[in-house]
């Protein structure tokens, strides 16, 4: 079933933001209903983490999620259509930070099915054409990532459209003293050595274009929740 009807808010945020409807595709409605059998599996699985159980408690559902530091009630359940299908993908956002800590679609037979999940040093966000995604990521004082992805139909993974890094390595797998920053157009670009001020400016567009959803009055895991 193709839902259109608007989420309350979507397209007044949408012109605001654009200055026109076709500026960012507005999150869709009618998620709690595609997910609603779903949604209290994931909250208490999310629960039993925060009680001290480990990430394990959501590993059956292929979240990777693991920050147990997270109320119930900060975890919003926003919808949105990542992949164009006219179908919307569960988001589910962490309202204090902004960022995407699990996203969810609907497999050919309309079962859930895990796509990414982020946490504090692997941060997704929705960007602000509302279908793709933009990642954060860290693993180090010089090994962090920026990098923005389109989501492929049917939950079959992502598709990276741009990356920028930095490293201590150059592309020869020689070792310098120096943070080096690289750049990746395109999904099949070649990535090159650029230098630090144009690597700025990239990372400046991709926080440009990061989207922060207004998760006021959207449901939450604690909506869902079932002792």
């Amino acid at each position: 079933m193709k839902h259109k009807t608007l989420l309350a808010g979507a397209l007044a945020a949408a012109v605001a933001l654009g200055g026109g409807v076709e500026a960012a595709p507005p999150s869709l409605a009618g998620g709690g209903e595609l997910y609603g059998s779903f949604l209290p599996q994931y909250a208490a699985a999310f629960a039993r983490m925060t009680a001290g159980e480990g990430a394990q408690a959501l590993e059956s559902l292929g979240s990777e999620c693991s920050d147990p530091n997270v109320p119930l009630a900060d975890v919003a359940c926003y919808y949105a259509d990542l992949d164009g299908d006219g179908q919307a993908e569960l988001l589910l956002i962490n309202g204090k930070a902004g960022y995407v800590q699990d996203v969810y679609t609907l497999n050919k037979v309309g079962q859930p099915r895990h796509i990414i999940s982020g946490w504090a040093r692997n941060r997704y966000y929705l960007r602000d054409d509302g279908r793709s995604l933009y990642r954060e990521g860290s693993g180090g004082a010089s090994e962090s990532v920026w990098e923005t992805y389109k989501v492929l139909t049917n939950g079959e993974g992502l598709q990276l459209m741009e990356r920028l890094r930095t490293s201590r390595t150059l592309l020869d797998g020689t070792r310098t003293d120096e943070t080096n920053y690289f750049h990746q157009p395109s999904a099949w670009g070649m990535e090159v050595k650029i230098p630090g001020e144009r690597a700025k400016k990239l990372q400046a567009y991709f926080e440009k274009t990061k989207d922060m959803p207004d998760t006021a009055g959207l449901p939450t895991l604690a909506d869902y929740y079932r002792q």
